[in-house]
C-alpha cells in the first residue's frame, strides 16, 4: 500500500465525501486497486475529519463495511489495498481466508492453488473450493480439464465430483475446481476439474488446507 499525507495546495476532491479537498486540509494520498489484476489508480482521502452520517473519517470509511459495500482491505502478503468485491457486478469477492484467518487477495489465491493444488481435505469436506479461472491460461500452464462442467445441486453431485477429485490426487495430480457459472451466493452451479501432474510442486508451505470464503454456500455442500 503507498500513504503519502500532504496538505492541498492543488484541487483534489476526497474519494469518499466527493469534497474539494480544501488548502490546508490534511490528506492521504493512496493507491488502491479496484481488482487484483489490474493496474493501480491514485486517491485522495480527507483525514481526520469526520462523515456526519456515521461519526466515521472518510479515512476510516474507505475500509469499513458497515458504511457501504465495495469497500477497500489492505493485504499483508503483496502489500496491496484493493476493493473488497467486483466493482462491476458487485457479487464476485477478491477476499478469500487462509487456514489462519488472515484475508488475501484473489490473485494470491490463485498463485498458491495452481502451485499446490486444492488439498485432498478439502474434497473430503465435500467443499468445492476453487475461482472463475482463465480457460486458455491454465491450458498454457500444463493444465488439463478432465470434468467439463458438472452441475452441482444436491449432496450426491458434489459428493461425486469431490471423490473424481481425490481420485486424482490419489494419482498424484494437482487438481483445481474452475467456476462455469454459478448462481448469485453460490449455491449452485456448474463446475469444471482440471488438473497437472504434480512433479514440480513448489516447496513453499500452502496456505490452506481447506478454502474459506466469506459467504457460505447450499446445505449439501460449501461452493466456495
Amino acid at each position: 500500500m503507498s500513504r503519502d499525507i500532504k496538505t492541498n495546495r492543488v484541487k483534489r476532491c476526497c474519494n469518499e465525501c466527493g469534497e474539494v479537498i480544501k488548502r490546508n486540509e490534511e490528506y492521504t494520498t493512496l493507491e488502491v486497486y479496484d481488482s487484483p489484476w489490474r493496474e493501480s489508480k491514485t486517491i485522495y482521502v480527507h483525514m481526520d475529519n469526520e462523515i456526519r452520517e456515521n461519526g466515521l473519517s472518510c479515512e476510516e470509511a474507505l475500509y469499513d463495511e458497515r458504511w457501504e459495500d465495495f469497500r477497500y482491505f489492505n493485504f499483508y502478503l503483496c502489500n496491496r489495498t484493493i476493493s473488497r468485491q467486483c466493482r462491476s457486478n458487485g457479487w464476485h469477492f477478491y477476499v478469500r481466508e487462509t487456514d489462519d484467518g488472515e484475508e488475501i487477495c484473489l490473485s494470491c489465491y490463485e498463485e498458491n492453488i495452481l502451485a499446490h493444488g486444492i488439498p485432498w481435505e478439502t474434497f473430503a469436506q465435500h467443499t468445492i473450493a476453487g475461482m472463475f479461472f482463465n480457460q486458455g491460461e491454465l491450458r498454457e500452464k500444463g493444465w488439463e480439464r478432465v470434468l467439463r462442467e458438472m452441475f452441482l445441486n444436491s449432496e450426491t453431485s458434489v459428493s461425486a465430483y469431490c471423490k473424481e477429485a481425490i481420485h486424482y490426487i490419489d494419482q498424484g495430480y494437482k487438481v483445481v475446481t474452475d467456476y462455469e457459472s454459478l448462481g448469485i451466493g453460490g449455491g449452485e452451479g456448474y463446475v469444471s476439474l482440471w488438473i497437472k501432474k504434480d512433479e514440480d510442486s513448489e516447496h513453499d508451505i500452502p496456505l490452506f488446507s481447506a478454502c474459506q470464503e466469506r459467504k457460505g454456500g447450499a446445505s449439501h455442500g460449501r461452493i466456495s
